[in-house]
């Protein structure tokens, strides 16, 4: 029988939680004891309302079988909208809830919302059984809004089924990889300004921008300002198709200035390439600058070409920051980390709990 239940996205759709579950799965998390059970996917607007009211039904069936925790896991906007109904019908069934806060955007979030959406918001965090938020940044942004709320930080897991890049083959490689949806909050316009003026110094250099989203205008600005000629546009990329992405690539880039702690980030440092990056949100917490990567201030596309031509033009610096990074991966962002962080939250919520997930 099922003792906790987490609520989110399938672990096949786009986007950061998506991929945190997708981890979990394919390490063994979910079992007869932990199920994933699926609240949105990329479905039509049918589906989706379909498997929203499927998901109601199967907390409330999970409950009478002895469901003891809902584990939520939710960013802000329409998705928090969402997880607050499962966590209303949780609260009239008796369950502990867990919110797993996924968002560096709960300012914007806050800011934006009238009163009656501000009390729900402020109910939902005081009345969770436990927070655990993803980078001690959004703990910081949580705690700025709701002082008194104690948060656990329980950093994403990396995906570390990509095998790293041989030394020789990194030092050859001659491309940025970039991979997120292709909209402005992660910085897809900065990076095509800034690979502009790469160009004037490494006209050799290519650019790959995998993602969907803005598809249309990313494209259109790519040839507005005569980088189109060098710049790939794949689409969203998965599995074997990612794994060879990262083995044509000399570094990764996200110049996001909208994430708490990005997966993007996580898995290229798995993948054993540089990371150039934000220094926004958590990401710091993440890449080290100077050590895994290097990290600029958002919107600053002269900062950010001037980070990619130092990793690009030193070899010798690819790799010494690539392995860095496999390390980092390997010891700090390691799956079994977030796994045992997670056993001993729900031993503190419900120690029975616990001890029939283990046993």
């Amino acid at each position: 029988m099922p003792k906790v239940i987490h609520i989110g996205p399938a672990p096949n759709a786009r986007g950061g939680i998506s991929s945190v579950l997708s981890v979990l799965k394919s390490q063994g998390f979910f079992d007869r004891q932990v199920q994933l059970v699926v609240s949105y996917d990329d479905r039509g607007n049918i589906g989706k309302i379909l498997i929203f009211i499927s998901a109601l039904a199967r907390i409330s069936w999970n409950r009478l079988r002895g469901a003891k925790i809902l584990h939520l896991h939710s960013a802000a906007y329409t998705s928090f909208w969402r997880k607050s109904l499962f966590f209303a019908l949780a609260k009239l069934l008796g369950m502990k809830v867990i919110l797993h806060w996924h968002t560096a955007r709960l300012t914007a979030f806050i800011e934006g919302s009238g009163k009656l959406k501000l009390k729900t918001i402020r109910y939902v965090f005081y009345r969770s059984d436990q927070i655990i938020t993803v980078s001690k940044e959004t703990r910081r942004e949580i705690n700025h809004f709701f002082p008194d709320l104690p948060c656990v930080v329980a950093y994403n897991p990396a995906n570390l089924s990509y095998a790293p890049l041989p030394d020789e083959q990194l030092r050859a490689n001659n491309e940025i990889l970039f991979m997120a949806p292709l909209i402005r909050e992660k910085g897809i316009y900065t990076l095509l300004d800034a690979f502009k003026i790469v160009q004037k110094t490494l006209p050799s250099v290519g650019l790959v921008a995998c993602g969907s989203g803005e598809d249309e205008q990313v494209k259109t600005y790519a040839e507005r300002i005569g980088v189109a000629n060098k710049t790939e546009f794949p689409g969203w990329v998965t599995g074997k198709q990612k794994q060879a992405y990262y083995q044509r690539a000399a570094v990764f880039c996200l110049p996001s200035f909208a994430d708490a702690l990005p997966m993007a980030n996580l898995d290229a440092m798995a993948a054993g390439l540089p990371v150039v990056s934000t220094l926004h949100g958590g990401i710091p917490e993440a890449v080290t600058d100077g050590t895994t990567g290097l990290l600029v201030p958002p919107h600053d596309a002269e900062a950010l070409a001037k980070a990619l031509l130092r990793v690009l033009s030193d070899p010798d610096l690819r790799v010494k920051m690539g392995n860095a990074g496999v390390e980092r991966a390997r010891v700090v962002f390691a799956p079994q980390r977030l796994k045992d962080q997670l056993l001993s939250v729900y031993r503190h919520l419900d120690p029975d709990c616990a001890e029939a997930i283990n046993a």
